[in-house]
């Protein structure tokens, strides 16, 4: 309530009673994040690999709260990991996704910890993460970059060293579904 009362608005109009509740309730939804690990979203959701290929997941979207603004990001990620003994059922990739958005974030912090959480998880040979994201605060405070959208790529084990890797990724990436 001391937001709105900083601002200059009359906390007792009956369109702002409610306001401090649902910001409250939102702010906490995209939060929940650190509330809960990712961890769990791995048991039960390997399967032992029978080839070691790289596994490429697209467009995976997401939401976010960029930590200097509190203005939401939102966007899309690309994953691809090379197994070394297991597979991930492939909803819970989007699931780790979502997890880690649901915190206070920066995008470039988002991507490695995406990256990092799916090295961990299924101690795999290399993995790639790339996201895609447009910021409100970018759009918002200033009219000269309302399209402008920021894309940041981590490499993790094999990808780090192999450019052969990187650019099958990417290109990968640029196919039409």
């Amino acid at each position: 309530m001391h937001f709105l009362q900083e601002l200059g608005e009359d906390t007792n109009r009956p369109d702002l009673v409610d306001t401090p509740r649902r910001f409250s309730e939102m702010l906490h939804y995209f939060t929940q994040g650190n509330r809960s690990s990712v961890d769990g979203l791995f048991e039960g959701a390997l399967l032992p690999a029978t080839h070691s290929g790289m596994v490429v997941v697209k467009d995976l979207k997401f939401a976010a709260l960029c930590e200097h603004h509190l203005l939401p990001f939102s966007g899309h990620c690309h994953i691809a990991y090379l197994p070394n003994t297991h597979w991930i059922g492939l909803s819970r990739l989007g699931k780790i996704v979502e997890r880690l958005a649901h915190r206070l974030h920066m995008q470039e912090r988002l991507t490695a910890d995406i990256a990092q959480a799916i090295q961990t998880g299924l101690n795999s040979h290399g993995v790639a993460v790339m996201v895609v994201g447009e910021h409100f605060c970018m759009r918002l405070r200033s009219h000269e970059q309302t399209d402008a959208s920021v894309t940041t790529i981590h490499w993790l084990g094999a990808f780090e060293a192999q450019t052969e890797l990187q650019m099958t990724f990417l290109q990968q990436v640029r196919q039409l579904p």
